[in-house]
C-alpha cells in the first residue's frame, strides 16, 4: 500500500475523531480534569495547561502505537490469507463508513466501554496515565474511526508502516488538543460554535471511509 497515503488517511482520521460528537464537547472537562484547574484558572495558567495536554497526548500515543505493533503482528500471522483478509477488512471499513453517516445503526458500536478514574494521579505523570486510560477506553464515536485505521494498518505491509499509521492517527487526534491549549480562551468559544456542524463532519468522514473501503476492495490502495 501507498505509505504516504496511509499516513495521510490515519492523520485525517485522528483529526476528525477529535471533532466527533463524543469527544469535542468533553474537551474543556478533560482539560479541567487532567490539570486539576478550574476553567478560569486554565485561561491564566497556559504553560501548565500545555504541558498537561502534551503529557495526555503522549499517553494515548503510546497505547495507540502499541495497537499498531499488535495489529501488524496479527497481519503477519494471516499473511497466507491476505486476499481474504483484505476483502473482509474492506467490507468492515465500508460498514464503519456507512455507520458514521448515520444511514444504519450498529448497536454494538453505540455501547460505551470505557475505563474511568475517580481520582487522577497528581502531576504530569498523572496526565500521561490518564491519556493511556483514555486510549484503552475510547468512546464509541472514536471507536469506528480507530477500528478503520487499525484495519488499514493490518494491510500496511509490516510493523513499521503500521506503527507510523497509528502514530499519525495519534498526532491527528492530539494536534487540535495541543492548539486548543495554546489559545484556550478563543478555542473554548470556537468549540461551542463548531458543535452544530459535528454531524456534517461525521457524514463527510463516513463517506471518505466508504471510498477508502471500496478502493481497498478493488486493490487500488
Amino acid at each position: 500500500m501507498n505509505q504516504p497515503l496511509n499516513i495521510f488517511i490515519a492523520f485525517t482520521g485522528g483529526v476528525l475523531a477529535f471533532f466527533s460528537p463524543c469527544f469535542l464537547p468533553l474537551v474543556p472537562a478533560y482539560l479541567i480534569y487532567i490539570t486539576g484547574l478550574s476553567l478560569i484558572e486554565l485561561k491564566h495558567l497556559r504553560l501548565k495547561t500545555i504541558i498537561h495536554s502534551l503529557a495526555f497526548i503522549l499517553g494515548f500515543t503510546l497505547i495507540f502505537t502499541l495497537f499498531g505493533v499488535a495489529i501488524s503482528l496479527v497481519g503477519d500471522w494471516f499473511y497466507p490469507f491476505k486476499t481474504w483478509v483484505r476483502i473482509a477488512g474492506s467490507i468492515f471499513i465500508i460498514l464503519l463508513g456507512v455507520y458514521l453517516t448515520g444511514i444504519i445503526r450498529l448497536p454494538w458500536l453505540d455501547e460505551e466501554k470505557r475505563f474511568t478514574i475517580v481520582h487522577k494521579p497528581a502531576g504530569y505523570l498523572g496526565s500521561f496515565f490518564v491519556g493511556m486510560v483514555f486510549a484503552l477506553g475510547w468512546t464509541p464515536c472514536i471507536g469506528p474511526i480507530l477500528a478503520a485505521i487499525l484495519t488499514l494498518a493490518s494491510q500496511a505491509g509490516g510493523m513499521i508502516p503500521a506503527t507510523f499509521m497509528l502514530i499519525s492517527f495519534s498526532f491527528g487526534l492530539g494536534l487540535p488538543l495541543f492548539l486548543l491549549s495554546l489559545t484556550l480562551g478563543t478555542s473554548l468559544a470556537l468549540i461551542k460554535k463548531l458543535e452544530k456542524y459535528l454531524r456534517w463532519l461525521h457524514l463527510i468522514f463516513g463517506l471518505l471511509l466508504v471510498i477508502v473501503g471500496l478502493l481497498l476492495l478493488m486493490g487500488r490502495i
